[in-house]
């Protein structure tokens, strides 16, 4: 004999063990899509970066050196020697030197000043330039056989010379150049009345007077 409401008890037993079966393979399911969707997520994501110098598809690539900018310095020509304004002082005790320093130049078609004298005595003979001279100066030396190293920027404490007229050249010429060029030299003496001239090196004349 059954005892009342037991078929009720029996009835849902049956409802409940009928469902197992179906939840199971409700959860199968749901664990296939899991698996395909984090499948799919991990097909989506970016590819790992290639190596430096390769590229995607294997193959290798060279990196070219940034270019290296140039900079061309021309040099330009001295000016013409009529375009330079020239002027010589003498810097020593012989007398002339500078007028033929002067007469030189002109020669070679310099714009040559009159000649002047140095404010004091000059130990070496030097080509000063005044500016963007410097090739011109050199040029200028070379005509008067004076090394490079005599060519000096013109100095202005103190200047060599009083007044350099504008002149962008200035030769300053002392006793190495005075001894190339020649000159003369005077000298008296008043108590014994002589007098020695020298017209140019190895050329001497004495003349002594009686009293």
């Amino acid at each position: 004999m059954r005892r009342p409401g037991q078929s009720g008890d029996d009835a849902s037993f049956g409802r409940s063990a009928g469902m197992q079966p179906g939840r199971g393979a409700a959860l199968l399911v749901v664990a296939v899509l899991l698996g395909v969707v984090l499948l799919n997520a991990a097909d989506d994501a970016p590819p790992d970066r290639a190596p430096a110098g390769s590229s995607d598809n294997g193959t290798s690539e060279t990196t070219l050196p940034a270019e290296v900018s140039t900079t061309t310095v021309v040099t330009l020509p001295p000016r013409a020697p009529a375009d330079v304004k020239v002027i010589a002082a003498n810097g020593t005790d012989t007398k002339g030197v500078a007028r033929k320093a002067t007469d030189l130049l002109k020669a070679s078609g310099y714009n040559v000043l009159s000649p002047t004298d140095t404010t004091a005595k000059a130990a070496a003979s030097n080509v000063y330039f005044v500016g963007d001279y410097q090739r011109e100066a050199e040029a200028v030396a070379a005509g008067l056989s004076l090394p490079v190293t005599s060519v000096q920027p013109f100095p202005t404490a103190p200047p060599p010379i009083a007044d350099a007229r504008g002149a962008s050249v200035i030769v300053v010429i002392g006793s190495d150049l005075a001894s190339t060029l020649g000159g003369s030299t005077t000298a008296s003496t008043a108590a014994g009345a002589t007098s020695t001239t020298t017209a140019a090196p190895g050329a001497t004349t004495s003349t002594t007077k009686k009293p």
